[in-house]
């Protein structure tokens, strides 16, 4: 079951990732990871990412820039200050768990517009 989820999560991430080429967005990797359990052996989360190329970060921030998918909370779009590496943004599109790959690239898109605008600073759970 671990194997399979962890399975899923990527094949939903390349279809984000695809729908993201398709529209200009300059994807360099798809990854997933998990499922997490924490030390008693519960569930906690499995995980995909999307990464971008570093013009596609120096245009915000300049340090890590990327999408980050989660089972407990959707998708986020990070970005990481140049400077000292840790997340300085982090928005969520708040459009559910697993929203369509067009809707995931409309979040992108207006993300590039207006970074602070774009979706909610509000993990959802």
């Amino acid at each position: 079951m671990s194997a399979e989820l962890s399975r899923r999560a990527g094949h939903y991430a390349a279809a984000v990732a695809e729908r993201l080429l398709e529209a200009g967005l300059p994807v360099t990797g798809i990854q997933s990871c998990g499922p997490w359990r924490d030390t008693d052996g519960e569930y906690l989360d499995v995980e995909a990412g999307i990464s971008f190329t570093q013009a596609f970060a120096d245009q915000h921030g300049g340090g890590d820039c990327g999408l980050h998918w989660a089972g407990t909370s959707g998708w986020c779009l990070y970005t990481a200050d140049k400077e000292d590496r840790y997340l300085s943004g982090v928005r969520w599109p708040g459009a559910g768990l697993l929203p369509e790959p067009r809707l995931v690239t409309a979040f992108v898109d207006a993300f590039r517009l207006d970074p602070a605008g774009a979706g909610s600073s509000e993990q959802p759970y």
